[in-house]
């Protein structure tokens, strides 16, 4: 697994050895997990309030008790929750506390995640609140994503998928796992509420194989979306409530770690014709084509858009007035990627998924292809070459044969040309040969 990661609140031995080998770790009132975990790992802290602070206590109050309870650690890929699961009646009162909250921290070296909104807490008019709000500086959204037996729906696992849209910060999914939801199936007299699940893997009657290639498919479906970080699973139950829920001393698959594609020791020599006598690099070609597949944008746009942004350079980097990088094949500025630059920069694949969730977000709400590439300063380019290079003709089976055949009989006609050129060129030899003999016969 790649993003589906721990999620500490006892430090077991076996929590924490998987901490040792994680993309992502979070630590509830302990930092044990983040000492343990590789250096590139994703740091999440959740301080624990006995009493709902909000409202009553001062900003100032609830930065320092973060601050306090963090004891001087530091990391570049640590991030802080403020408040946990804050009721959407107070969302006004929370805006305003982490408009103050969030720049005392960012001063003492943090990231700060939120609104840690729980599972189906939230609907698009809390997003847009935050989203008007600048997301009071947060640095990444932080949702809690749960399911039952009705799989990753788009109302509870999958929620934020309908909402977020580039230029929103990344997601970090908090809380995921299994557990009781409301509305997710229809309301019965007998279920009044459209309960479904019993509270954690092992009240619902899992086997813990079957709990892990629901983890598994899980982390499948967030590796579709670079904009989510990680996604945090309990692992040791703190109390007995919670142990249906724990994660230790299941069979985990091995972790796969989030690190750039390493360069190929040979060229790429092989390249694909492009109208205008343009030279597309084969293996570049068919990774655009792939991910254009996965994605369901078209391939030659996402061509066109990569050739006006960085002539088809995985490697391209430019330096904008305001500081920010534009990165990579798609150049994917890094106001949208402040985490995993060295990815967005050395790995073509996050680029290219990166900037087609980009362009079908934007798609999807248009139905139009162009609006979808508005984004980028070289989209008019783009555009006039995508429509160029979508006017070649399909190269169906049929047309192929007819060709080969064709391209066979000129071939033929050609040979019985040169041999009657030949056989008529040995005869005109012959009879030179032949005069030749009977001039020297008479002298």
């Amino acid at each position: 697994m790649q993003k589906v990661s721990p999620h500490v609140i006892v430090p077991t031995s076996a929590a924490l050895d998987r901490c040792r080998r994680a993309n992502a770790v979070k630590g509830m009132d302990t930092i044990e997990p983040f000492l343990l975990a590789p250096d590139h790992a994703i740091r999440v802290f959740r301080p624990y309030f006995a009493d709902d602070p909000l409202p009553g206590a001062t900003a100032h109050i609830i930065a320092q008790a973060i601050l306090n309870a963090l004891k001087g650690y530091r990391h570049r890929f640590l991030y802080a929750e403020i408040l946990n699961e804050v009721p959407k009646e107070l969302r006004a009162e929370y805006i305003e506390l982490l408009k103050v909250v969030v720049p005392i921290l960012h001063a003492q070296g943090l990231r700060v995640a939120g609104p840690s909104w729980g599972t189906g807490d939230y609907e698009l008019e809390d997003w847009l609140a935050f989203r008007a709000a600048g997301w009071c500086g947060m640095d990444a959204i932080a949702v809690h994503c749960y399911w039952a037996n009705e799989g990753f729906t788009p109302w509870h696992a999958l929620r934020w998928l309908r909402f977020w849209e580039p230029g929103d910060p990344p997601i970090l999914i908090t809380e995921c796992g299994r557990d009781i939801l409301k509305h997710e199936v229809p309301d019965t007299p007998d279920n009044p509420e459209g309960v479904s699940g019993a509270g954690g893997w092992k009240l619902d009657g899992l086997s813990s194989e079957e709990y892990v290639a629901e983890l598994v498919q899980y982390d499948k479906e967030l590796q579709k979306h670079v904009f989510v970080l990680s996604a945090h699973v309990f692992t040791g139950g703190a109390t007995s409530r919670w142990i249906n829920y724990e994660t230790d001393g299941l069979n985990m698959p091995p972790v796969e770690p989030i690190q750039p594609i390493q360069e190929e020791e040979e060229p790429m020599v092989d390249y694909i014709d492009m109208p205008g006598a343009v030279l597309c690099p084969e293996a570049i070609y068919r990774e655009v084509e792939h991910i254009g597949v996965q994605y369901g944008v078209p391939h030659l746009l996402i061509l066109a858009l990569g050739y006006t942004e960085s002539t088809w350079d995985p490697e391209a980097t430019n330096k904008n007035e305001d500081e920010t990088i534009d990165w990579g094949f798609l150049q994917i500025n890094d106001y949208w990627w402040p985490v995993f630059k060295v990815q967005m920069y050395d790995n073509l694949s996050y680029n290219l998924a990166f900037g087609c969730d980009i362009m079908l977000k934007r798609y999807h709400q248009s139905q139009d292809w162009y609006d979808a590439v508005k984004p980028w300063t070289t989209r008019d380019r783009a555009w006039a070459l995508y429509q160029q290079w979508a006017e070649m003709p399909e190269i169906s089976p049929e047309t192929l044969e007819a060709r080969i055949v064709f391209l066979e009989e000129e071939v033929r006609q050609k040979n019985a040309a040169i041999a009657q050129a030949l056989a008529h060129a040995q005869a005109i030899v012959a009879g030179l040969t032949a005069t030749d003999s009977n001039d020297l016969r008479g002298v």
